[in-house]
């Protein structure tokens, strides 16, 4: 009672038109409204100073009481359901998302060693293509070299050649000279 007191406290000078809180209370078998902010018609109040936040006595009869207590039961029941449902798919709900958060988590992971690997890699390969530039060089030194060699041999092979000839020719004239 004190609660609906201070509900529609809460709504003082603030229904226009209607009222924007308070509570129906069910007292022996009457039902009462609390804290309703009603203006009353000026023609038709029994009082000579309205009070728009008096509690008023509904007048209703038994059966529309209990028709209308037990809507009220009912609505609470499908209300208590519903928040049920919601408090189980909210738990749900946070069980996928911690499920969801350690899947991230792991692949962030796994994301971090195959970066740590594609720079192994990377490194891996930079001194690869270093290696392969040296051997080229190598290679090409080596081809250098070869034909360098290659036109000394042929240098030396024709010296030879002439080298060749003129001890022919020195063997063919001392052989004129006999002693």
């Amino acid at each position: 009672m004190a609660r609906a007191i201070q509900l529609a406290d809460q709504g003082r000078y603030t229904t226009q038109p209607n009222p924007r809180v308070g509570c129906v209370i069910v007292r022996d078998g009457e039902l009462y409204l609390l804290g309703m902010h009603v203006s009353p018609l000026a023609t038709a109040s029994t009082h000579i100073h309205p009070d728009a936040a008096r509690t008023r006595k509904l007048l209703l009869h038994a059966e529309e009481i209990s028709k209308l207590i037990g809507k009220v039961e009912q609505s609470t029941r499908e209300t208590v359901d519903a928040m049920q449902s919601s408090a189980e798919q909210t738990t749900d709900t946070l069980q996928r998302a911690g499920r969801t958060d350690e899947a991230l988590n792991q692949i962030t992971v796994a994301v971090g060693i195959i970066n740590e690997r594609n720079i192994v890699i990377a490194t891996a390969a930079e001194q690869q293509a270093q290696v392969a530039r040296e051997v080229d060089r190598n290679l090409v030194r080596i081809r250098d070299l070869s034909q360098q060699t290659s036109k000394g041999a042929e240098q030396t092979s024709v010296a030879s050649h002439d080298l060749s000839t003129l001890a022919s020719q020195l063997k063919t004239m001392t052989s004129r000279f006999t002693l």
